[in-house]
């Protein structure tokens, strides 16, 4: 589907990017490269990855599924919006207080634009 939106020539179109919950390692990666594709067709285009890898205090996709949004997707991004849990597994720190919790943030990115 990613490959014939691609032919089709409609990345330039897209106004915004919204990515959510990944079975596999390989649906992230397809994923990422669309992205990279969508972001060289659209410089700027905002991309939100909502990283659905666990909550509860435990992972409910396969841990090869959660890096990769942590390692493939997360760069990619311009807004996250991981949880509690996914904030700190993605980050590997403990996020239990606020000040843990920001800090942990700002270390997961995206960088500030400020």
């Amino acid at each position: 589907m990613l490959s014939a939106l691609d032919a089709d020539g409609c990345w330039p179109s897209l106004d915004a990017v919204l990515t959510g919950y990944f079975p596999s390692r390989l649906s992230v990666v397809a994923a990422a490269l669309a992205i990279v594709a969508i972001k060289t067709a659209k410089p700027g285009i905002p991309v939100l990855v909502d990283p659905v890898v666990g909550d509860g205090g435990r992972l409910y996709v396969a841990q090869a599924a959660a890096e990769a949004v942590r390692d493939a997707l997360l760069p990619l991004a311009t807004i996250a919006t991981p949880n509690l849990f996914e904030l700190g597994w993605l980050t590997g720190t403990a996020a239990n207080h606020l000040a843990e919790a920001v800090s942990a943030a700002r270390r997961l990115g995206p960088p500030p634009s400020w």
